[in-house]
């Protein structure tokens, strides 16, 4: 049977105040246990490590002494200093269960389809049974530090006109067999951890690796990282949904085992910015389907279609008794005036509970996703394929395995909001948030939307040094914006995030690096997040209206204007556009030049480069300068470009308008190059979009009028 094995000794971890002048006995150092309400502890500590250690607290490995010593532990073993961040990230390591990790030696992996076995890694020729889709067009979609990437993306052309959209997961039950003893391994670990670092830049990151991001993957890096990983350019196995897309939803679905090459790896910065031909035709169509906009939101709709796919494939077998029963993601509808419970995992035989989940409002729900990062998805990719033995499946240790998961996701919440509060530590930082319900902590939390990514806070968590609760409680779980200032304190020996809301009479709260911010430093979606409200799988499934799109864009253009003229006026909107692009470059190099020499600036006093240092700073101070007067005189040029034709605002609306129409035409006489059902969707979104933005200027221009016709009305002082 598969189980966990238990902890020999009971070890905790705490901090120890060296620095309290209070001792009880010789020995006695007073400290407080990690993570548990402010729980004081005497650490019995050898005076000679006490004189070691000097008047520094640092964090300690501890175990508990014998019930007639209540209140008292043993020092196991002295780790970092506080207020530093790798001794801080180890602590919480040890503290959840990531490190120590010793995983099994390449002679016990016992893995299959591969030649070469360990040492080889390459696959043989594409099974029968397995179909080759190496021609297909696949893109995987992560953040910039991922290496273990374990889903991508593909979009072809149906025989009948329409569009597939595939969904690849790595086959990761075609090399790690359930007696495989990676298997057993997976379970014991239930699944990667993972932390962003605190480096401000790439260069602060390569001169100090301590601050870096990094991962413990849930199996051995040399399989999370290369031989199972959907990199680029080599041929990997996969378990591939295909949505068929036609009317502008989706009808049909289905599965099959497939040969894929991931051709671009790629980021959700790339995704948002469309860099390539194919990231935009993805884009483009995933925003149409899912109704999201930001690409973590895109990349999340396409995970939950695989996973509620297959949850119900799980669903229906477990019902006909068809092989070994997977795992389901259950989470039961909260009480009456009740907050939800927290999400878990369950045996998808359990017909007597709930086999839902909640919070995305759908009947069956699986994690098959990830099989590289969880454990959960490995078991529900063996279920799946008939390779899972009835005893692995009726004997899992599933109250174990939720507690580990738990254990994990509170590990990546106090880790990411602890980077976050290091980064804030010089000055508060204004982020924009949402209080939403959490599926893994079973009630409310914040979530916070910052430069790096999201944060999530929950708000029972006992480190907040204000209140938050109260102020919020009428917008728990709505999905309201809020307005919050945060920024990192040492309490307790852990850095830890103090937030507040800002009130509306306050000063502006600097930014970490010294500055005034005008706006939030963090910026929200546009549209819901998926938790709070799921789109619907058909998505927007109207035609285009052609000619109306045409005739909006002819009446911008001033209406039957000739072909020179429409052409002189693109000309100068393009011209225009890459004025203003070329001046949030130079932002982007001035903001990049003052990080770098803040940075500098800080240093100048360590280490025994100092003049060298200086000169530096300068040099950085005379480029800032000149990248000032390049943008004073580009924004100049934007200025007389815009007066010489129209307003900015204008000219979106227009080069809007211009785009929807082109599209629309376009989908009106298809070439045969790109689907016409995906031609359509791209020319409605653009049409949207412009209307979106006419309806902006509208509004502008009606408010300016009244303005102004306020003030004429207004008595003039005599």
């Amino acid at each position: 049977a598969l189980q966990l094995a238990p902890m020999a000794v009971s070890y905790r971890f705490a901090v120890l105040r060296f620095d309290d002048r209070n001792r009880y006995g010789q020995d006695g150092v007073p400290g407080t246990f990690l993570f548990a309400g402010g729980e004081s502890v005497i650490v019995r500590v050898k005076p000679a490590t006490q004189a070691k250690a000097g008047k520094r607290n640092r964090f300690a490995k501890v175990a508990a002494l014998s019930s007639s010593n209540e209140g008292e532990a043993a020092l196991i073993e002295l780790l970092g200093p506080v207020g530093e961040y790798a001794s801080e990230l180890e602590a919480y390591q040890l503290h959840f269960g990531v490190k120590p990790c010793r995983y099994p030696q390449k002679e016990e992996w016992a893995l299959t389809g591969l030649l070469g076995g360990v040492d080889g890694g390459s696959l043989p020729p594409c099974e029968a049974w397995r179909r080759d889709c190496s021609h297909l067009h696949v893109v995987s979609v992560d953040n910039a530090s991922t290496r273990d990437i374990d889903d991508a993306l593909s979009i072809e052309a149906s025989a009948d006109g329409g569009v597939e959209l595939g969904i690849h997961v790595a086959d990761v039950a075609a090399h790690i067999s359930s007696a495989s003893p990676l298997f057993r391994w997976a379970l014991e670990r239930a699944g990667s951890a993972y932390h962003g670092g605190i480096a401000a830049s790439a260069a602060e990151a390569e001169a100090d690796p301590l601050l870096r991001g990094g991962s413990v993957p849930m199996l051995p890096p040399d399989l999370a990282h290369d031989m199972l990983s959907l990199n680029q350019g080599v041929p990997r196995n996969a378990l591939s949904v295909f949505l068929r897309v036609a009317g502008g939803k989706v009808v049909s679905r289905r599965h099959e085992r497939t040969r894929i090459v991931n051709r671009e790896a790629t980021t959700y910065a790339a995704l948002g910015a469309a860099a390539t031909p194919a990231l935009e035709v993805v884009r483009d169509l995933l925003r149409a389907l899912s109704g999201e906009a930001e690409p973590e939101d895109l990349v999340a709709w396409t995970m939950i279609e695989y996973n509620s796919y297959f949850g119900e494939r799980l669903v229906e077998a477990a019902d006909a008794a068809a092989g070994p029963a997977g795992l389901l993601r259950v989470q039961e509808p909260p009480p009456p005036g009740g907050r939800p419970l927290a999400a878990r995992y369950q045996l998808a035989s359990h017909k007597g509970s709930t086999r839902g989940h909640a919070s995305l409002g759908l009947a069956a729900y699986a994690h098959v996703s990830s099989p590289i990062r969880r454990y959960a998805d490995l078991h529900c990719q063996h279920a799946l394929l008939g390779s899972l033995p009835a005893a692995a499946a009726e004997e899992a240790p599933i109250e174990a395995l939720n507690e580990r998961a738990t254990a994990l996701s509170r590990y990546h919440a106090h880790t990411s909001a602890m980077e976050l509060a290091y980064r804030c530590r010089e000055a508060p930082m204004v982020y924009r948030g949402r209080v939403e319900l959490d599926d893994e902590f079973g009630g409310a939390c914040l979530r916070l939307y910052t430069e790096r990514g999201r944060v999530r806070i929950p708000l029972s968590d006992s480190y907040f040094a204000e209140p938050l609760a109260a102020a919020l409680s009428g917008k728990q779980g709505g999905g309201e914006e809020v307005e919050l200032e945060v920024w990192g304190i040492l309490k307790r020996g852990r850095t830890q995030l103090r937030v507040r809301v800002p009130s509306s009479d306050a000063p502006s709260t600097p930014s970490a690096n010294g500055s005034a911010p005008a706006t939030p430093a963090g910026s929200l979606p546009t549209r819901s997040p998926l938790s709070a409200s799921r789109a619907a799988s058909g998505g927007p499934g109207s035609a285009v209206d052609v000619a109306a799109a045409r005739r909006m864009v002819e009446a911008a253009l001033g209406g039957e204007a000739g072909d020179d003229e429409k052409g002189a006026l693109e000309r100068k909107v393009k011209k225009l556009g890459f004025q203003l692009e070329d001046i949030g470059k130079l932002k982007a190099r001035q903001d990049a030049g003052e990080v770098l020499q803040s940075n500098q600036l800080t240093k100048l006093a360590k280490g025994a480069a100092v003049r060298e240092q200086l000169t530096q700073a300068r040099v950085g101070l005379e480029a800032l300068l000149s990248l000032q007067a390049d943008e004073a005189r580009a924004a100049e040029e934007a200025k007389a470009a815009r007066e010489a034709a129209m307003d900015a605002e204008e000219l979106a609306v227009v080069r809007a308008e211009a785009k929807a129409a082109r599209l629309a035409a376009d989908a009106a006489r298809p070439d045969g190059r790109q689907p016409r059902a995906l031609m359509e969707l791209r020319a409605e979104a653009a049409a949207n979009e412009a209307e979106k933005l006419r309806e902006q200027l509208r509004a502008g221009r009606v408010a300016k009028a009244a303005a102004s016709a306020a003030a004429q009305a207004a008595p003039r002082p005599r």
